[in-house]
């Protein structure tokens, strides 16, 4: 403590006025302005996207897209913004009160409704996120592609590889089964998830976002400040407003998953009745509330097993009887019918991602069994719908060393840095260093064995 007092004597004449504090406080107010205009210009939630949603692309192109509802929360915090500072700088010193009101109620609306909003607003957006963030986590986990590499051997030019199989489901969600099961212990975690927050979230949100809380707690320091000392009253009252709509906004995210629960529950009886057309009413009813359902596999596979037993014409009851035969050992007949279903009802993102993962699962067999030519074929047909499919991607890698195709590896390289570009995970590197890898080896005409072990 006496250190610090004898460099704070030390220091010039005019660091020691008491005139720094203001100047702090109205830097800070000046630099929120400036952190509010990055905020507009940059995205809030940044996810690689094909170019173009069916088979037409040449150059496998992928853009950046940013959440639809973006927009609307971006007009919306410029004008919560702008109305703010004219009642800070317009305004009467009275109505500091309201300015503060009004920054915490907009803060709470971005950590807390922006989330909900992209989740259940732009479901198709959130499957989409959060099946690459499947697919990042199928390959990097301990039993995944990247780290089984680690068997690697070099015996002789023969290249054996054995790939794990791509995920069977794709759980976008945890559904709510029931009302009551809603509320119990175990299921207090998935209420962060349903409000949110979830894994993807975290993986792909952008610095616009950040920018925008960021300007609006300089804002509140610039208001705490003002008078040249903290204002406690002014803090206190700001405490008050942000847990009043934190609560607010809890109650209404929570009422319409306990509304899908509710479906859900009812939809299970029916099933134990036998009353398939109750039960598919109930499921349907249930995606009124939280259409992110959906997108689920499960909930995709339930409703075409229901759709399939009233004989209706729908992609999920054919999605279902594909799948049996799949199951039976029917592998061509089924790819068929996969095929077939993408065809007429590829522009549905759920139809889409059930039928590609369908066609990979397929690939990697053949691939696993030593048949390179029709695994190539079958990973580029998913590759021509969707470029992002990071497990074909990196499977098609480890087809085409086989031919040393340094060219096509080199592509699929690039375009893995691509759809990495938008991940905040750290243990991306692993994923670019084996593709990397695998371009040495076509390139170089590195003789080995890689062996994958399931």
């Amino acid at each position: 403590m006496r250190r610090l007092l004898q460099i704070w004597q030390r220091l010039p004449a005019f660091l020691r006025r008491p005139h720094l504090p203001f100047i702090g406080t109205l830097a800070c107010g000046s630099f929120s302005i400036a952190l509010a205009l990055g905020a507009i210009h940059f995205p809030w939630l940044s996810v690689p996207t094909p170019a173009a949603s069916l088979p037409s692309y040449h150059d496998a192109s992928i853009v950046s897209e940013d959440a639809p509802v973006t927009n609307v929360f971006k007009i919306s915090y410029a004008l919560l913004f702008l109305s703010t500072l004219w009642i800070i700088g317009l305004g009467p010193k009275k109505w500091q009160k309201r300015a503060t009101g009004l920054i915490c109620f907009a803060l709470t609306i971005l950590l807390f409704a922006f989330p909900y909003s992209v989740w259940q607003i732009d479901s198709h957006f959130s499957a989409r996120a959060q099946w690459l963030q499947n697919q990042h986590y199928h390959l990097t986990w301990l039993g995944g592609d990247i780290f089984t590499r680690q068997m690697e051997t070099f015996e002789d030019d023969n290249l054996v590889v054995y790939v794990v199989d791509p995920p069977r489901e794709a759980n976008v969600v945890k559904i709510p089964l029931s009302l009551p099961s809603l509320f119990q212990l175990g299921q207090i975690a998935e209420i962060q998830t349903w409000l949110g927050y979830t894994s993807s979230f975290h993986q792909f949100i952008s610095k616009g976002w950040i920018l925008a809380n960021l300007s609006f707690c300089l804002l509140l320091l610039f208001l705490f400040r003002s008078k040249g000392t903290l204002d406690l009253p002014l803090v206190r009252y700001a405490l008050k407003v942000s847990i009043s709509s934190f609560t607010l906004l809890c109650v209404l995210g929570i009422l319409p998953i306990a509304h899908t629960a509710y479906q859900m529950g009812k939809a299970h009886e029916a099933l134990l009745d036998a009353d398939y057309g109750q039960a598919y009413g109930r499921m349907e009813r249930a995606t009124w509330s939280m259409p992110i359902i959906r997108e689920d596999s499960r909930f995709f596979m339930q409703k075409g097993l229901i759709a399939y037993r009233l004989g209706l014409t729908l992609p999920e009851a054919d999605y279902y009887r594909a799948s049996v035969l799949e199951a039976d050992g029917f592998y061509q007949q089924a790819e068929a019918l996969y095929q077939e279903i993408l065809q007429f009802n590829g522009s549905r993102s759920d139809v889409r991602r059930e039928c590609l993962r369908a066609i990979a699962r397929a690939a990697v067999y053949d691939m696993n069994t030593q048949q390179f030519e029709l695994a190539e074929n079958k990973f580029r047909k998913v590759l021509a719908w969707d470029p992002t499919d990071l497990k074909s991607n990196y499977s098609l890698q480890m087809v085409l060393q086989r031919k040393r195709d340094a060219e096509s590896i080199a592509a699929l390289t690039a375009t893995m840095r691509r759809i990495y570009q938008d991940f905040a995970a750290k243990n991306k590197a692993p994923v670019l260093q084996n593709a990397e890898r695998n371009l040495e080896f076509a390139t170089y005409d590195l003789p080995g064995e890689v062996v994958y072990e399931q």
